[in-house]
């Protein structure tokens, strides 16, 4: 087997959103998964989106989520509402 090796990694918004606000969930754990799943959820409903968006996005958070916790070192997942 191949030596595992560690590159740096940085995942960035392409748009500035000047004012606005987010919420950062620290990956130190798989628990934190969830959490950020469930604070999307949150923003899904308050946003009016359908199920189909709203599943989405669950999944996406999901996989960015489990993906930061297993390959990354201090990882943080960024989630904000943009937009009306």
């Amino acid at each position: 087997p191949h030596p595992r090796v560690h590159h740096a990694m940085e995942v960035s918004a392409l748009q500035l959103v000047v004012g606005g606000t987010h919420s950062v969930f620290p990956m130190g754990d798989p628990s934190r998964v969830g959490e950020a799943r469930r604070f999307a959820a949150r923003l899904a409903e308050e946003a009016g989106l359908d199920d189909t968006a709203a599943g989405r996005l669950a999944l996406v958070v999901t996989e960015l989520g489990n993906n930061l916790v297993r390959h990354a070192t201090n990882g943080r997942l960024l989630i904000a509402r943009h937009g009306s």
